[in-house]
């Protein structure tokens, strides 16, 4: 349930019951007739709680949680000052 990502955005894709209703992080979702879904999640740095949930019209609420960390890429830089190399 503990995912990690070095880009900023992830996909998420699934199929739920064509008559449920679907959200994630608490944004409805648009799907498919039957049912299919693609999403496009974009993190913050640290740690995410993805919350994906489909309610049919007379049942209890499915709910599913995964985490994900995100970790921005670090940039190096060489160069030389005074005759030294120095990496950041």
């Amino acid at each position: 349930n503990h995912f990690s990502s070095s880009s900023k955005t992830i996909r998420i894709e699934g199929r739920v019951s064509p008559d449920a209703a679907l959200v994630i992080n608490g944004q409805e979702i648009v799907k498919s007739s039957d049912g299919n879904f693609d999403q496009e999640v974009t993190l913050s740095e640290g740690v995410n709680m993805i919350r994906i949930s489909a309610t049919k019209k007379y049942s209890k609420e499915a709910v599913v949680t995964r985490t994900v960390l995100y970790e921005a890429p670090s940039l190096t830089f060489n160069h030389e000052i005074y005759g030294k190399t120095t990496t950041r």
